[in-house]
């Protein structure tokens, strides 16, 4: 009865058990003297699929009543709502652990595997490794191919990996392209070097991408229970440091990480020196990402970020130098070039007339527990003579809650001198607009995070327009960074945002080429002037 119900898509009603042939199967496990007949009906979901059937054994011998059957569709309806409830459940628990894209466990669900791997191996003195990798020259993929092409070069070097790791080692996609292997139950730390090269071997072997070969490779950093760890965020730390000097040592390669090493490493002290050089050298150059006024789609400034020109290595991308220069505090003198730079930059637009908006200064959080931070920001500008129109610092919301009161006078410090402040990044730290209300800050950047999904995620839209409204109450600008689709930028137009920020209008560039975006606006607008004085004049 079931099964006809399922077929026909709806009720199926038998008075007869005894005599229908659709029941014949049934007989035996019926009383049909009590239960003489039965009924079915499909359980369909909110889109028209079958998610399962209703079926009752009823004591009339007689179709049921209307009463009966509106009780059995509003049983079957109730069940529809219970089984996509459940299912929705479970996909937003698959989701909150699992990558979408390769299926693997999420970074996430990873650290946990690690933190319950830990604690085995502490009850029975053995040990834990993580081996964390990052494909090499990923970004040309993308660049040359696009991202669906980068996107099935990831599902299938999960896939080589998975196949080539035993199965209780485990495999989890932590980043875009960064993987980590969890591997517990070895005897001598040369199983991993071997487990490292078999992996090494899988990202080498080429991909064919629209007929055309591939080529990849992938830097590996291992670091294992006790010895460089005793939790899986210092595990898990320690190997990303060991898998950075793996790169440094010229990629497709694996390295080992210790605390002893850590500390004394040739090759982090020779990073730290050519550091301290590369600032007296002055290779530090500044990309400017355009921001964008919502409303007349024109420049209106511009974010100020560091990238280091290595005479060997050529340009440097932040990941490979910030955090070292952050763990030796050379990070205070990187911004104060940044700001150096950039207001020598300024002052070359301005003498060519140009408006270049405000541009962005990152203040790091070092920077920002500074008592000198003021001061050193004073000596800059006013060397350069900079209008302090033109400055804007971006600080994040975990640099101001640690003690309030003293970020609120360094706020109203930097904001008398004529300076703005953006909060950078809200969202993805405390989020109170409890505090914000207190806090001396001129505009609020929405994280790039609550953008990716937007206008297609309900929650992700809410978000957005909730942090708008509340942030325009409290007469603050937002602007939106990380802004990639013309959809997005309708969604965010709709929204209210008064900027945006994003490599659907630019990614950072050098000063050269953000200085010929301002030349071209300028130009256009001196074109649109003349053509509105041509018209308005008397024939």
């Amino acid at each position: 009865v079931g099964a006809e119900a399922a077929l026909r898509r709806g009720p199926c009603i038998v008075t007869d058990i005894a005599r229908d042939p659709v029941t014949e199967h049934l007989r035996v496990l019926i009383d049909v003297e009590i239960y003489p007949s039965c009924g079915a009906w499909p359980i369909m979901g909110k889109e028209g699929q079958l998610l399962g059937v209703f079926a009752a054994l009823l004591k009339e011998n007689q179709a049921p009543s209307n009463e009966y059957l509106q009780l059995a569709n509003i049983a079957a309806d109730l069940a529809s709502v219970a089984i996509e409830s459940r299912r929705a459940d479970e996909r937003i628990r698959h989701l909150a652990h699992y990558d979408e894209l390769t299926g693997l466990p999420n970074r996430f669900l990873c650290t946990q595997h690690v933190s319950n791997a830990i604690t085995h191996a502490e009850h029975r003195n053995g040990m834990v490794a993580v081996l964390l990798m990052d494909l090499d020259r990923f970004k040309n993929i993308n660049d040359t191919f696009g991202h669906e092409a980068g996107e099935a070069v990831l599902q299938e070097i999960a896939q080589r990996f998975r196949n080539t790791l035993r199965e209780l080692d485990i495999l989890a996609r932590v980043g875009g392209d960064e993987f980590i292997v969890l591997v517990d139950d070895f005897d001598d730390p040369l199983q991993l070097g071997e487990i490292a090269q078999k992996l090494l071997t899988e990202a080498r072997k080429p991909f064919i991408i629209d007929g055309q070969e591939a080529m990849l490779s992938a830097s590996i950093g291992i670091a294992t229970y006790p010895g460089d760890g005793d939790n899986a965020q210092t595990l898990i730390k320690n190997a990303d440091i060991a898998m950075y000097r793996a790169k440094h040592h010229g990629k497709d390669d694996y390295r080992f990480f210790s605390d002893e090493v850590n500390t004394n490493t040739v090759e982090r002290i020779a990073l730290e020196a050519e550091l301290r050089r590369a600032i007296e050298r002055a290779e530090f150059v500044v990309h400017y990402q355009p921001k964008i006024n919502l409303a007349t789609g024109g420049i209106v400034g511009a974010e100020a970020l560091v990238r280091w020109q290595h005479p060997v290595r050529g340009l440097v991308p932040p990941g490979e130098f910030i955090p070292l220069a952050e763990e030796t505090r050379l990070i205070d003198q990187i911004g104060l070039v940044v700001l150096d730079v950039a207001c020598r930059d300024i002052g070359l637009m301005l003498e060519r007339e140009l408006v270049c908006g405000r541009i962005s200064i990152n203040l790091t959080g070092s920077q920002f527990g500074d008592e000198h931070l003021l001061e050193d920001i004073k000596s800059v500008v006013q060397r350069h003579g900079t209008p302090p129109a033109c400055l804007e610092f971006e600080i994040t919301e975990s640099m101001v809650m640690h003690n309030r009161d003293r970020a609120i006078a360094i706020m109203d410090g930097i904001r008398a001198e004529g300076f703005t402040i953006s909060i950078d990044d809200f969202g993805t730290g405390y989020s109170s607009l409890a505090y914000l209300k207190r806090f001396p800050v001129n505009t609020l950047k929405i994280d790039k995070s609550f953008i990716n999904d937007i206008p297609d995620d309900a929650n992700s839209s809410a978000i957005v327009q909730a942090i708008i409204a509340m942030s325009h109450a409290l007469n603050l600008k937002v602007v939106t960074e990380g802004v990639e689709t013309e959809k997005q930028l309708q969604a965010l137009r709709e929204f209210g945002s008064d900027e945006y920020q994003g490599y659907y209008f630019s990614k950072p560039v050098p000063y050269a080429q953000f200085l010929q975006m301002l030349v071209m606006q300028q130009e256009l607008t001196r074109q649109s002037s003349q053509m509105l004085v041509t018209e308005s004049d008397p024939p």
